[in-house]
């Protein structure tokens, strides 16, 4: 596999030209902060690594461009709190790792659990936990299933969205 290699840079961005004939594109140790603008030309890469690059957010369109094509994904050890809803839809084919995160976990996160707990490409699902928020220091798959130290409980989350108390079984 052909690697361009842009690791401990303090860059800001991923680079504008990259050779054609690289699948791999490795960025750990940067400064990356929000990963919005992405260049279109990175159709050929198969394999994105961003660990520990400061990653506090992915914008969407920068994630369909880089998953285009791409086999796998490590946005994992950066300052990322949330995904986006529209994450779960848009990643089902690559290798994911999302680790080592400080994710704000609450009801309107929920999501992310029940979708991690049927995820079979996250790879390091045990490495999710919440950096804040209601569930602080746990981790984010067992959270449908048992109640929070601070007895904010699940059917709590039910009213958050439906504004009523009643059964919630997440699947």
């Amino acid at each position: 596999m052909n690697t361009m290699n842009c690791s401990d840079n303090n860059k800001r961005h991923i680079p504008d030209v990259i050779l054609p004939e690289t699948e791999q594109l490795i960025m750990t140790g940067n400064n990356l902060g929000i990963l919005a603008a992405v260049n279109e030309n990175l159709s050929q890469v198969k394999m994105f690594d961003f660990q520990k690059s400061n990653i506090s957010s992915v914008h969407e369109k920068a994630l369909k461009v880089l998953l285009r094509n791409a086999t796998g994904l490590n946005l994992s050890g950066n300052k990322i709190t949330r995904l986006p809803l529209f994450f779960k839809n848009d990643v089902a084919a690559a290798h994911l790792w999302l680790g080592h995160n400080p994710y704000e976990c609450n009801c309107e996160m929920m999501w992310m659990t029940n979708w991690l707990r049927n995820a079979t490409n996250v790879v390091d699902k045990e490495n999710i936990t919440c950096g804040v928020g209601t569930w602080e220091g746990e981790q984010v798959i067992k959270n449908a299933t048992e109640a929070p130290k601070n007895n904010v409980q699940v059917e709590d989350c039910f009213f958050f969205f439906y504004g009523t108390t009643g059964s919630f079984s997440p699947s």
